[in-house]
């Protein structure tokens, strides 16, 4: 299969509100890490099919197309689509007009980097035969549940079923699954996915992209190719964050949400460096450990969208917008990457194991996001990733009790 792969800076140059915590606006006039868009082009059944990741805490339909008139303006080429996974930091600028509670759009950041990464699609230079395509896998254990639940005692403090705290013994995915494309022996671009909030950088008012370029560094250090495209999808990472933990007594303050069990730390500058270090080396062994994967000459999409009132319910459920949850799936031989357009909790990924046995690759994080998509057994024990998320991400109404039903069903279908 021929590709045109490409990495681009999408660091704002100007003090800019960040997005992702809520609260009050956090203006950043200092970068602690820089931004990138990186991607890859492949042929597709109708024209260039384009894989983004962007350093952003969610994308947009709006950003989508921003980018795509950006590359038809320089070019011509209007057949072109895109996915475009945003890596979920929560320290960059946001992309995404339909949250302005998580952070206001600043427009001329949207424009820069829709601009940038438009002229990265349409400049990324003529097609290369990838000769080969390899599948790997690493293990990386720094993720956990942020789902504790919680006993009787906590309960009197806290008044909830669930808290947003370490729940370490509950099992959660580990892996770290890694596509990589090769020309004649030279790396041509690393694609990796592990389910963690991008939420540790020390400095909350400072541009950063958190682990996932602090990956993109030490892989680019190990390979040799200080412009190496690596594409971080964040997976199934609605309720995981990084194994960060303390004693709650550290903080007596978080006994009143997370009861008596640890409580995650605050960040550091070498906690998230060590992060950072793990995961790389995780995403080094998946690229040692490949294995060659027989592609097809171009890829083929199959979508999905599932309305906001098959997850919601109420008078007034849904969005401003509106906008569906799309599923799509990108298969081509033997890869299969799978892209949901939600926060999707960790389970999902044993949940659709039996729909998708196949597939290499599945991401939450992809173009429009609404929210959240827990599991039914999450609705009823209830939590942030269930109702709390509704006020901040402006969506309205009350998650349904089936809605594993609606994905996994989703998921069949793109499959067929």
């Amino acid at each position: 299969m021929l590709a045109a792969c490409f990495t681009v800076d999408v660091t704002p140059d100007q003090p800019t509100v960040l997005a992702g915590f809520g609260g009050e606006p956090r203006v950043a006039a200092e970068v602690a890490s820089r931004l990138e868009a990186n991607g890859v082009v492949i042929p597709g059944e109708h024209g260039p099919v384009g894989l983004v990741s962007v350093d952003a805490l969610f994308a947009s339909t709006s950003f989508g197309r921003r980018v795509l008139d950006a590359a038809a303006e320089l070019d011509g080429d209007t057949t072109r689509t895109l996915v475009v996974v945003a890596s979920h930091t929560h320290f960059a600028p946001a992309l995404d007009p339909t949250k302005p509670l998580l952070g206001a759009v600043d427009d001329d950041h949207v424009e820069m980097a829709a601009r940038r990464v438009g002229r990265a699609l349409a400049e990324a230079g003529a097609p290369r035969r990838v000769h080969q395509w390899t599948v790997g896998r690493g293990r990386c254990t720094e993720n956990v549940s942020r789902r504790r639940p919680l006993g009787t005692l906590d309960r009197l403090v806290t008044r909830q079923r669930v808290a947003n705290a370490p729940a370490l013994g509950i099992a959660v995915v580990h892996d770290v699954d890694v596509v990589a494309g090769w020309s004649d022996g030279e790396p041509r671009f690393v694609v990796w996915s592990w389910p963690c909030h991008a939420v540790n950088e020390p400095d909350r008012c400072a541009v950063g992209a958190d682990f996932p370029g602090r990956v993109r560094r030490l892989v680019r250090d190990r390979l040799e190719r200080p412009d190496l495209p690596v594409l971080y999808l964040p997976g199934f990472a609605g309720d995981q964050r990084a194994r960060n933990v303390c004693s709650v007594w550290r903080h007596p303050r978080a006994v009143v949400a997370a009861g008596f069990g640890d409580a995650f730390a605050p960040n550091t500058a070498s906690y998230v460096d060590r992060l950072g270090r793990r995961a790389a080396e995780a995403v080094l062994s998946g690229i040692d450990a490949g294995r060659p994967a027989e592609v097809d000459d171009h890829v083929m999409r199959a979508s999905v969208s599932i309305p906001l009132t098959d997850l919601l319910s109420g008078p007034d459920a849904g969005t401003a917008e509106m906008h569906p949850v799309d599923v799509e799936l990108l298969r081509s031989g033997a890869l299969r990457m799978l892209f949901v357009g939600a926060e999707v909790c960790e389970p999902y990924y044993r949940l659709l194991a039996d729909v998708l046995p196949d597939v290499t690759m599945m991401s939450g994080y992809a173009g429009q996001v609404f929210g959240y998509l827990p599991t039914d057994r999450q609705v009823a024990e209830g939590g942030y990733e269930v109702a709390g998320f509704m006020a901040p991400f402006s969506v309205r109404g009350s998650m349904r009790p089936d809605v594993q039903r609606v994905l996994v069903d989703a998921a069949r279908q793109v499959s067929a």
